[in-house]
């Protein structure tokens, strides 16, 4: 888990929700205040260090959630 605080940790909250629903890329950016490019980097980030990301379409926006190892 990334240190408590900063963005990318935020972000690992919102995909690792107990509920499973992760959320779109508009979610975390209202959450965060980041840009669409930001979070995406963010979400690379997660990726290269060992996350596993799932991506669903839910309507017209994609779903992010971590999935389990």
């Amino acid at each position: 888990m990334p240190r408590a605080g900063i963005q990318q940790a935020f972000i690992f909250e919102m995909l690792a929700r107990d509920s499973g629903a992760g959320a779109t890329i508009r979610e975390i950016m209202e959450v965060t205040g980041g840009k669409p490019n930001t979070v995406h980097a963010a979400l690379s980030t997660l990726r290269f260090n060992g996350r596993r990301i799932t991506v669903e379409q839910a309507g017209e926006e994609w779903r992010y959630r971590i999935t389990p190892d």
